[in-house]
Parts: C-alpha cells; sequence; structure tokens
C-alpha cells in the first residue's frame, strides 16, 4: 500500500508542475519593473506582518518561487547593496569631513590667538620704534648754559679774602695774564666768596672792590657780572660783562659815568684817556675812547637790553659779541 500512495502523491504533483508551465506559457511575462514593485510589496507585508493573498486563488498563501522572482530579488538585493555602500562610503566621508572640520575648527582658535600675538608685538615693537626714534635732526641743540654770561675755554678763580688784602683791579689784572690762554680765545676770572665754595660774590662787592664812582642808579640795576679774559699775541687783555634788570637805568648810568669811567678802571684798561664818541664796530653801536691815532683805548656797548659789555679793544669786544650771539642762538 505505500508505494500507491506514493504515486499518487507523485502524480499529483506532476500535473500541478505542468499545469503551472502550461500556465506560464500562455500567460504574458509581466514587466521585470512590474516584479520588482511586486515584489518589493511582498516584502514589505512581510516585514509588517500583513498576510498575503494570492490574486488567483484569494487565499493566505506563500509566494510561489520562481526564476522570475529569483531575477528580481538578486536586482533588488543587488541595488539595495549598491544604494547601502553608496550610504555608507558617504557617512565615512562625512565622518572624516567632520572630524577634519572639527580638528580645524579646534585649530582655529589657536591660530587666531597666534595671529593676535604677532599683530599686538608688531604694534608695540612700532611704538617702541617711534617712541626711540632718534629724532636729533629735528629737535634744537641745547647746550648748558655755563655758570659765566658766556662760555669760555679756561677758567680761574679768586677768593674775595685775598682782593680785599690788596689792590683788587691789579690781582684781577695779574690773574688775567697768568691764565695763559691763547691768541683769539677767551677765559673767565671768578671771584668767589671762599675757596671751598663755588658761589660768585655779588656786583655789589665787585664795584665796591674795584673802588669805582658809578652812579646809584647803575650800581642798583646790575645784578650779575664776568671778569674775562681775551687772549693776544703777547699776554691778555681786560673784559667785563654786566647783567642789568633795568636797560633805562643801565643806559642813563653808564653815559653818567663816562666822566670818570676811563679813570676809574685805569689798572684794567690803561691809557684811556679822552672823551667818548659815538661808533659803529660791525654794524653795532658803541661808545668809544680812542686814542690821537683813533685807536680803541677802552669801548662799551649794550649786546642786548639786559647785557653790555665793557671791552679794552675792537678784537676784544667783537669776540665776547660773537660768543655771545653764539650762547643765545643756543639758548
Amino acid at each position: 500500500m505505500p508505494p500507491e500512495k506514493k504515486s499518487f502523491q507523485n502524480d499529483l504533483l506532476d500535473d500541478r508542475i505542468n499545469e503551472i508551465t502550461e500556465k506560464l506559457k500562455t500567460e504574458r511575462p509581466k514587466p521585470l519593473s512590474e516584479i520588482l514593485k511586486s515584489e518589493r510589496e511582498i516584502k514589505n507585508k512581510e516585514t509588517l506582518n500583513i498576510p498575503v493573498k494570492n490574486p488567483e486563488t484569494s487565499s493566505t498563501v506563500k509566494s510561489l518561487r520562481t526564476y522570475q522572482s529569483d531575477v528580481a530579488d538578486a536586482v533588488q538585493a543587488k541595488q539595495e547593496s549598491v544604494v547601502s555602500i553608496s550610504i555608507a562610503e558617504k557617512k565615512r566621508s562625512e565622518e572624516r569631513g567632520d572630524e577634519y572640520g572639527s580638528q580645524k575648527r579646534s585649530s582655529n582658535p589657536l591660530v587666531i590667538a597666534f595671529v593676535s600675538l604677532l599683530l599686538i608685538g608688531g604694534g608695540a615693537y612700532a611704538i617702541l620704534a617711534i617712541l626711540t626714534k632718534d629724532d636729533s635732526s629735528n629737535k634744537p641743540v641745547i647746550i648748558p648754559k655755563p655758570e659765566s654770561i658766556i662760555g669760555t675755554n679756561k677758567d680761574t678763580e679768586l677768593t674775595l679774602s685775598s682782593l680785599e688784602t690788596g689792590n683788587a683791579q691789579e690781582l684781577i689784572r695779574t690773574e688775567v695774564d697768568r691764565l695763559g690762554i691763547s691768541a683769539g680765545t677767551l677765559g673767565n676770572v671768578r671771584i668767589v666768596e671762599t675757596a671751598e665754595g663755588s658761589k660768585q660774590i655779588s656786583a655789589e662787592k665787585l664795584l665796591a672792590l674795584l673802588k669805582v664812582n658809578t652812579p646809584g642808579g647803575l650800581s642798583r640795576s646790575i645784578k650779575d657780572f664776568m671778569i674775562g679774559a681775551y687772549g693776544r699775541e703777547l699776554g691778555a687783555e681786560t673784559f667785563i660783562l654786566f647783567e642789568t634788570n633795568s636797560f633805562e637805568l643801565a643806559f642813563s648810568g653808564m653815559l653818567a659815568w663816562e666822566k670818570t669811567l676811563a679813570s676809574d678802571l685805569q689798572t684794567l684798561f690803561p691809557n684811556g684817556r679822552g672823551v667818548f664818541k659815538d661808533a659803529f664796530i660791525k654794524n653795532r653801536d658803541v661808545r668809544a675812547l680812542r686814542d690821537e691815532n683813533g685807536i680803541v683805548k677802552i669801548l662799551y656797548s649794550f649786546l642786548d637790553s639786559k647785557t653790555f659789555v665793557i671791552a679794552g679793544s675792537e678784537d676784544a669786544f667783537l669776540s665776547v659779541l660773537n660768543q655771545f650771539n653764539t650762547g643765545q642762538v643756543a639758548r
């Protein structure tokens, strides 16, 4: 009996296969796109556990596997593989890009900080260079004001006590000769209170030491003085610079002093006898006393409204005038 049952089942299966084969021959094959669409819908329904109905039997059966369905599955699988590979590659590219971008973004603050430091440093260096720039060519040359009224080549000192013990004019004249300055240069004989100190005596004390008959207005107007020396080929000659606080008193006082000026200062300016007259030396107004040969023996002139000089020659006057003008420009 078993062999008969098996033969019966085989006959049914063969009939079913023949039926499907005949049906496939008579039916027009569906396009591949419809098969792929149908297979996708079936797979989606299977994924969602939706029963699949056989359009011919209207009963819930599993899809019949055919050559066409296998081809469709293979194509779909291939497409899904290509898509998945593309998606995966894009994802990896994005991940690499994000990583690079994050690294780039993370390095941006460092770059910005570094550039900022360079800019700040450059600005500081520029400011420092401007502040320390040598502008000596644009700045006026500042020469320290000398202790004396004008600058000199050589200085010496006499104390007040040494002058009080003898003839002050003779002692000053001797010190001028001992100074040893060369021809055409200037020297200064400072008269100080004591040997230990460097403070010069007042103009009032000087006039008292020289024992001159200066008018009262002139004496009161003089605030400072300088005993100077002008070098010549043989020895030196004396000049005196005075600073006044009143041009009017000083000018009127000098005019009044002309009567006794030459005799009062005979030791410092020897051979000064005669009458003072107006004169011009290098376009400067002077009052000069000349000998019979027209040689100046003593003169005085105002260098500006606050300074006047008494000199024993034109050369000494011009040297003092030049040095005074140079000092005025430097100041």
